[in-house]
């Protein structure tokens, strides 16, 4: 059952100020990647938490393409372009950096 969120569901908010990074390891992920990017842009819109979606592109496929279409649309994607695609641990070490 998938959820919706809304002001009525939203966690509790913080004392302090909360930034959070998302790495998304994303190779041939054109099919699934806009559903989670879509709600993770629908959560945070309802806090003041500072975001950044960092998706990993490895490989040349579709994904690419889309995900440099949504970072233009959002300053908080900020994509990472890596076209041997090492496996998802160097994704996420890219990621880090």
């Amino acid at each position: 059952m998938e959820q919706n969120f809304t002001p009525q569901n939203q966690l509790p908010v913080t004392r302090y100020p909360l930034s959070l990074s998302i790495i998304i390891p994303a190779r041939n992920e054109a099919d699934r990647l806009p559903k989670t990017i879509g709600r993770l842009q629908d959560f945070f819109q309802y806090h003041s938490w500072t975001l950044e979606i960092i998706p990993v592109i490895q490989g040349n496929d579709e994904t690419g393409t889309f995900i440099c279409e949504l970072a233009q649309k959002d300053p908080r994607i900020k994509p990472i372009i890596d076209p041997q695609g090492r496996g998802k641990g160097r994704a996420v070490r890219y990621g880090v950096e």
